[in-house]
């Protein structure tokens, strides 16, 4: 997948910083639509809201992440207030 890590600004972080995980193409697994969100057929206003409102047609997953020197990703929590988003020591 093409994945990245932003900041607020949409700027790559670099490793070892904490930003929003997104991901920059489309794939395979993405949601098509929320239940019961809009007219059937179209992207719902909830979805958009959700996924990709924080930066225009980028999937912000709705995590926090950091990439590590090795080309890992540790992910902190999440992003998007669903749960209470996990603090680095």
């Amino acid at each position: 997948m093409a994945v990245e890590i932003w900041d607020d600004t949409g700027a790559a972080c670099p490793p070892g910083v904490r930003g929003e995980l997104v991901c920059t193409e489309g794939f395979p697994s993405t949601p098509l639509r929320f239940w019961n969100d809009g007219d059937p057929g179209e992207v719902g206003p909830r979805y958009r809201a959700a996924y990709f409102e924080r930066f225009p047609g980028v999937w912000a997953h709705g995590d926090f992440a950091s990439a590590t020197d090795h080309g890992g990703i540790v992910i902190h929590g999440r992003s998007d207030t669903t749960l209470n988003p996990g603090v680095c020591a």
